[in-house]
């Protein structure tokens, strides 16, 4: 049997272990900090990006929170418009209704008819106080008075007072309502 003559000592042998130890862990070392060094630059490359993300996140908040504070300017203005619109819609309703009963005032309007009061109420009623110079004046308002009971526009038509002067002369109240 043959044995090996191994001519390197046992010392020498333990270093060549050690040094080959040593390279491995100085690899493993490097390898270790290699990983490292990437990852470190991942997470800092990663917040410098969520730090511009937030930053441009906060320049559009501002951004847009501008732009209600304008919305809400316009909105009241808006608000404003609407209402004023509607209140001229009202009034233009309330015209109508005032239209029509002029109409019906002229159609009743005599010579000798002096109109003292008129009052329009909100549904198109009418209030007329007023003096007729006589007997011929009250009959032809009578006449037209009648004309309009006939054309069915109000639900009642009443004279609610009649005063006969010492002169001659006649004091009215109508009342139109519809």
């Amino acid at each position: 049997m043959n044995k090996g003559i191994n001519l390197i000592s046992l010392e020498a042998r333990k270093i060549a272990k050690e040094q080959k130890v040593k390279g491995k862990v100085k690899s493993a070392s490097f390898v270790f900090v290699g990983v490292f060094i990437v990852m470190a630059c991942l997470v800092i490359g990663f917040v410098i990006i969520l730090n511009q993300k937030f930053k441009n996140n906060g320049k559009k908040i501002t951004a847009l929170e501008n732009q209600i504070k304008a919305l809400e300017k316009n909105e009241s203005y808006l608000v404003t418009i609407a209402d004023r619109v509607r209140h001229v819609n009202s009034i233009l309703e309330s015209r109508k209704a005032y239209a029509n009963s002029m109409q019906d005032l002229e159609k009743i309007y005599v010579e000798d008819l002096n109109i003292t009061g008129l009052d329009f109420g909100a549904k198109g009623d009418m209030k007329i106080e007023g003096r007729c110079a006589g007997v011929a004046c009250l009959t032809e308002l009578n006449n037209k008075v009648e004309e309009i009971k006939a054309e069915n526009k109000y639900k009642e038509i009443v004279f609610e007072t009649v005063n006969r002067t010492v002169d001659g002369r006649y004091f009215i109240n109508l009342d139109f309502k519809k």
